[in-house]
């Protein structure tokens, strides 16, 4: 369903992300993806934080624009 892709893509970029950035860092640079979970009062929140290189402005403006 569309809440997995959704999920699946921002895992997908994550990851990406810290590739490019080590591809292009001295070897000080360790990359690094976290995944947490929380419980909200109705939801499950979900936090994907990286040290990559970063989004573009042009992509953050669509980041979250329903598929």
């Amino acid at each position: 369903n569309r809440h997995n892709q959704a999920l699946f893509t921002q895992v997908n970029n994550a990851f990406y992300s810290v590739n490019q950035r080590k591809k292009h860092s001295d070897q000080s640079y360790s990359p690094l993806v976290k995944i947490t979970t929380e419980k909200g009062q109705e939801h499950l929140i979900i936090k994907i934080w990286d040290n990559g290189t970063g989004i573009s402005k042009k992509d953050s403006d669509s980041i979250f624009t329903p598929f």
